[in-house]
């Protein structure tokens, strides 16, 4: 009786202590409510209290300023990239006005050769330029034509190229853009190219006859090549490699050179061997005999 007495007021205070916790987090949820449309309605004023903070506190406000922009660096730069390219003309007009002031400035050539290395290097490709400029003029050869792009345009080729070689297309479409950047095929063209395609077949139907009379006779083959390689090897002479052996003959009785026919591949000629011999042929008062 004595501890649930006791632990009574521990659950009590729990609870009061998570009513509180949630009374706080509902007013601090109104109060930023209440700012943000209070920052809403005030711009100006929110304005100015940033900058009131950042003169009080320099330090702090630039690394804040540089911790935002490390995390939104690439944000940033899609951002300005994108303005870029929908302001085409005020890019040039900075462009120009910043071309303009470097020329301008009189401190300018000091300034250059502060660097001797990137003054050398300048000079160095103005004198290439020159050069070659004097060797297209003496070779009756038209100058390069050079033309300034901007970065926008860069940008746009390199994607529509992307996007050119990154689409899958059809064989008929990869056929159409063949033809459009050859133009239409010539009659030497033409004629080379069904050459090409009566080889394939013929090379085909070659195979095809091979394959065909070794599936049939490869077995029988086989035992003929063995039989006259150990006769080789009892003579001393050097044995015969079977399966070259075996492509040879089925070529040669499959009629490698003359067109397909199944009786070819059926019924394979006969060939003479080494120890038929011809009977002498008779002479004088035996031949006489014989007739």
């Amino acid at each position: 009786m004595k501890s649930l007495t006791a632990s009574r007021p521990r659950a009590f205070r729990k609870r009061r202590k998570l009513l509180q916790q949630a009374s706080f987090n509902a007013q601090r949820a109104a109060a930023v409510v209440r700012a943000t449309k209070w920052a809403a309605a005030n711009p100006h004023k929110v304005a100015q209290t940033k900058r009131d903070w950042a003169a009080a506190n320099p330090e702090t406000a630039q690394a804040a300023k540089a911790a935002w922009a490390e995390r939104n660096r690439e944000t940033q730069r899609e951002k300005a990239t994108a303005w870029r390219d929908a302001n085409p003309n005020k890019i040039a007009g900075y462009t120009k006005d910043r071309a303009r002031d470097r020329n301008n400035n009189p401190a300018r050539p000091t300034v250059r050769r502060e660097d001797p290395e990137a003054y050398a290097r300048n000079l160095q490709v103005n004198r290439d330029r020159r050069r070659l400029l004097r060797q297209l003029k003496g070779a009756s050869l038209p100058q390069p034509q050079l033309r300034k792009s901007s970065a926008a345009e860069r940008r746009a080729n390199g994607a529509a190229a992307r996007e050119f070689f990154a689409r899958a297309r059809t064989a008929a479409e990869r056929r159409e853009l063949i033809r459009k950047e050859d133009g239409p095929p010539t009659t030497q063209e033409l004629h080379d190219g069904a050459q090409i395609r009566a080889g394939i077949r013929r090379r085909e139907e070659i195979q095809e006859r091979l394959d065909r009379y070794v599936k049939r006779h490869g077995a029988r083959l086989h035992r003929e090549v063995g039989l006259d390689s150990r006769a080789l090897e009892l003579r001393g002479a050097r044995p015969l490699d079977v399966d070259t052996e075996v492509l040879r003959r089925a070529r040669l009785f499959a009629n490698y050179d003359q067109p397909l026919r199944t009786a070819d591949i059926a019924t394979p000629p006969t060939r003479p061997t080494q120890n038929t011999r011809t009977a002498p042929r008779a002479h004088g008062r035996d031949a006489d005999r014989s007739r």
